[in-house]
């Protein structure tokens, strides 16, 4: 088989080949300059696209604080409803189940009130904080898929103004943690 390849391409005029194609296709400059010219030009598309994506990646950031931070602000003044106090009191015995709900939600109870105390907000504190995971691992997966922080940052800020991860978030439900394993 190799035979034949020499045979109808010897090496070298397939190498020549090889190369006459290549310099065809990219264009590459043949001296020295050139070649350093367009490194320098490469580099420096690369400086501007890596400042891109940081001022992105921190404007989204800084977005996720903001609305997290409303979230602790809402939750310090607004009184628990029938299901919160429900799972305040199941966090006061923790146990591996309970009847209609798993246990996660009891832990993320029991966590806040140890941090903040037997507080509407200490209530709601683990609960609301759960969204930055949840942000960030929709912001990584995103900009993997995808390709590209200015999809991320999308998708990260839309997650976060939609009703189901701001109302979520806000009251203690089983949904939050449920959206943080599940993003």
């Amino acid at each position: 088989m190799i035979g034949l390849v020499h045979d109808v391409f010897p090496p070298a005029e397939l190498q020549e080949n090889v190369r006459a194609f290549a310099r065809d296709l990219i264009d590459v400059p043949a001296d020295a300059l050139g070649m350093a010219k367009l490194a320098v030009d490469m580099s420096a598309d690369v400086d501007r696209t890596s400042a891109r994506h940081i001022e992105r990646f921190t404007n989204t950031i800084l977005t996720v604080a903001a609305l997290v931070a409303l979230r602790l602000v809402a939750a310090a003044f607004t009184p628990l409803t029938f299901d919160e106090a429900y799972y305040w009191m199941w966090s006061k015995h923790l146990a591996g189940g309970y009847y209609d709900h798993p246990p996660m939600v009891a832990f993320v109870v029991r966590a806040g009130t140890m941090i903040a105390g037997d507080t509407e907000f200490g209530v709601r504190l683990v609960s609301i904080l759960l969204a930055l995971p949840m942000s960030f691992a929709i912001y990584r997966s995103t900009e993997i898929l995808f390709g590209g922080t200015r999809v991320a940052a999308s998708a990260t800020i839309l997650l976060n103004v939609t009703l189901m991860a701001a109302v979520g978030t806000l009251i203690v439900t089983p949904d939050a943690p449920l959206l943080v394993a599940s993003s």
